[in-house]
């Protein structure tokens, strides 16, 4: 292969890496959000492509200057963005939970929890119903309940008389 078509092959491949970066910046751009993002791909992007750029320059490769040139700009465009998204998330994210004059001061709200159904019981002695303290004492003060045959008991002398 002759230099010239060395270099397109170069030209070309560097023409797709930056078109590919660039449309991640768009995507970006137009979702306003950093979610799924890390600056830290920006950080090392901006470092890999000054030291590539470096050597770049030591050989003499314009190829490879120019590209990893792009490079940088790219990732510093795309921390830029990330930054500047990120704050406006946090600034969305305090205004949703700031009071306002027209709301009053910020107060918690409890919602009133969801009626369920009280377990089964494994004991049919009770006919599958759940006894508490509070449905005993009711049954044995107001005689509620189901009638069922209790043995005579001696009651003392004395105050039942």
């Amino acid at each position: 292969m002759t230099d010239t078509s060395t270099q397109w092959i170069g030209w070309a491949a560097s023409a797709v890496l930056f078109l590919t970066l660039a449309g991640q910046l768009r995507a970006q751009w137009r979702a306003r959000s950093t979610e799924g993002v890390s600056p830290m791909l920006y950080g090392g992007q901006i470092l890999a492509s000054v030291g590539f750029a470096t050597y770049s320059a030591m050989i003499g490769n314009w190829v490879f200057i120019i590209t990893n040139g792009l490079l940088v700009g790219a990732a510093v465009m795309g921390l830029v963005l990330w930054f500047r998204f990120r704050r406006e998330e946090r600034a969305e994210e305090a205004t949703e939970t700031a009071p306002t004059k027209e709301s009053g001061p910020l107060v918690q709200v409890t919602m009133p929890r969801r009626k369920t159904a009280p377990p089964k019981s494994a004991d049919a002695s009770n006919g599958g119903r759940r006894w508490t303290f509070a449905g005993i004492r009711r049954r044995l003060t107001r005689g509620g309940g189901r009638k069922r045959s209790v043995p005579e008991i001696e009651r003392p002398a004395g105050r039942w008389g």
